[in-house]
């Protein structure tokens, strides 16, 4: 996701900070990234306090989070309010996740660390917001987003409960 939208901006007077919760990812980031000299490589836990890391609030015009957001603990709680404290009050998150559960999509990630950390089971106003799985609909998404602060939030889904897909 990184490599794409970087070539897309690369002509573009933009700044862009690549995070991850591990300081191993950072630096094979900035080793891949090298060409583009307007990156920064920051560690987020975004479970906890990005102030408290030394993230500005209400600083990003834009936040993308791609398939990384379904790997939290509690995404009412802590996460979405978290991401939304990043960002300017006209600022956008591009949200890139899973909304189908599959069978095929567990036995490829379901042995890795962290697939079933999720704790919100029973957390936030949605009872039983994930009571098995990590993957939530699009239709879910759309519900905690809005609850979490986030003005409105639109998809590009083949999930019906949205309505009409716009690809």
């Amino acid at each position: 996701t990184t490599h794409h939208l970087l070539e897309a901006s690369a002509s573009h007077q933009i700044s862009y900070t690549f995070t991850d919760i591990s300081p191993f990812f950072l630096e094979t980031a900035r080793e891949t990234f090298a060409q583009f000299p307007f990156m920064e490589y920051k560690v987020l836990d975004i479970e906890n306090d990005p102030e408290t890391q030394g993230f500005l609030p209400n600083y990003y015009d834009l936040i993308i989070a791609a398939n990384v957001v379904h790997s939290t603990q509690d995404l009412q709680g802590e996460t979405l309010p978290h991401i939304r404290g990043l960002l300017r009050p006209s600022g956008h998150l591009l949200l890139l996740e899973l909304t189908n559960q599959s069978r095929w999509i567990d036995l490829i990630f379901g042995v890795t660390q962290g697939w079933w950390r999720f704790s919100d089971a029973y957390g936030g106003k949605l009872r039983n917001l994930r009571p098995d799985h990590p993957i939530i609909t699009a239709s879910t998404w759309q519900s905690i987003l809005i609850e979490s602060g986030f003005a409105q939030a639109e998809f590009v889904s083949p999930d019906e409960e949205i309505g009409s897909p716009l690809f």
